[in-house]
Parts: C-alpha cells; sequence; structure tokens
C-alpha cells in the first residue's frame, strides 16, 4: 500500500520532464547489479500490443505484453531507479519527421503534451527481490524499440500505465 504514493510520485516526475531540459547526466555509480541483464529477453514475446490499447484495456494487476520505443522525455531512462517511459510504437517520434532537426528525437518534443502523456507509459524495471535494477550505459538507449512483459501497478486514472517489468525484448 505503502508503494501506490512513491509509483504515482514517480510516474508525476516523468510526465514533468519535458522539452528544453538539459541532458546532462552524472551517470550510475559502478556496480556489480549493472551488468546482470537476467531482465533481458532473448527472444520477442508472442501478443504484444501498443501502449494506447494496454492503456485503455489493463487494470492494476493485470499481466501485459506492451511494445514501445524508449523516449517521451529529454532523458527517458532512469540507470539508478531501473525506470523508463515508453512510447506508442504508432506515434512517430521526432526523427521519423524529415523536416524537423531535433538534436533530441525521442523527446518527442514535436508533439502536443497531451499526446505525449496519452501515448506514454512507465516502466519499472525491477529485480527478483524487488529492488531496483541498475543499468550499465547502453543497455537501453533513446528510441530502442522494447517489449516489455509485466504486470500492471495501481492505475490513479486511464491516462497512468505503469508496468514492472519481469523481462524486457530490446528489438533494437
Amino acid at each position: 500500500m505503502r508503494r501506490f504514493p512513491l509509483l504515482l510520485l514517480l510516474t508525476l516526475t516523468f510526465a514533468l520532464w519535458g522539452c528544453g531540459q538539459s541532458n546532462e547526466s552524472g551517470g550510475a555509480s559502478a556496480d556489480a547489479d549493472a551488468d546482470d541483464a537476467s531482465w533481458r529477453l532473448t527472444s520477442a514475446p508472442d501478443g504484444a500490443l501498443g501502449v494506447v490499447k494496454v492503456k485503455a484495456a489493463a487494470a492494476a494487476g493485470d499481466r501485459v505484453v506492451v511494445r514501445g520505443k524508449i523516449g517521451g522525455r529529454m532523458e527517458p531512462i532512469s540507470p539508478d531507479s531501473g525506470l523508463f517511459v515508453i512510447m506508442d510504437p504508432a506515434l512517430p517520434s521526432c526523427a521519423d519527421n524529415l523536416n524537423d532537426g531535433c538534436p533530441t528525437p525521442w523527446d518527442y518534443c514535436c508533439e502536443l503534451p497531451e499526446t505525449i502523456a496519452a501515448n506514454a507509459a512507465t516502466v519499472q524495471l525491477r529485480q527478483a527481490d524487488g529492488t531496483p535494477v541498475v543499468l550499465s550505459e547502453g543497455q537501453l538507449k533513446p528510441l530502442n524499440e522494447v517489449i516489455v512483459v509485466g504486470t500492471v501497478a495501481q492505475r490513479p486514472n486511464d491516462q497512468t500505465l505503469v508496468v514492472t517489468a519481469e523481462g524486457v525484448y530490446v528489438a533494437q
């Protein structure tokens, strides 16, 4: 029960990130867990749906298989906390807009904030004991296409989707 306020706070923190932020990163400290990629799936799971379809149908506690592209924020990956944001693959990133010229196309700043929110989901990557996965540099990158297998966390509203991941397939 104490996790719900934390999940809501983390979701809102990601939702408030936007274009215009600097891309400075302090980097994650080296840790033995950082090289453990037991969360990484070696083959694509069947039945993956886009973020929008999962948002429309999923309830807290449901096991889901969701497909998306890492992005939607200037810094969509939090290496220390195992959190990252994915966007529905049907929504083109700024990299898909040939005349955009955006230096950070993964932030989807070419879209309205409400469009970004409607197409975004937060993924919590956790170890078996529930502690956050510390990601090594380059394990996940903005605009990687991923398929996430996990469980839907409490949903305070229809726009919020947080998935606690059991595994992630990186399609590239």
